[in-house]
């Protein structure tokens, strides 16, 4: 389960940032609680002030745009 901590469209797709560090690979498949099916294109992380940050959070980048929940599964 990972909690997003929030999301913004990059075109076709939407760029989600959620919490924590995590081991996702592409092409895995996500699930929102409200049956939103997405499919992971890439991770990566942001460059932030405090380094710490790093280790908190994950940026994700999904497709397609659509409303997202709360909370992803993996599928």
């Amino acid at each position: 389960m990972f909690n997003v901590v929030n999301s913004i469209p990059i075109g076709n797709n939407l760029a989600v940032t959620i919490d924590g560090a995590c081991d996702l690979k592409s092409g895995t498949l996500l699930k929102d609680e409200n049956g939103t099916m997405f499919t992971l294109l890439s991770t990566g992380m942001a460059r932030y002030i405090n380094a710490n940050d790093i280790k908190n959070y994950t940026e994700i980048l999904l497709a397609p745009n659509r409303k997202i929940g709360r909370t992803l599964f993996l599928n």
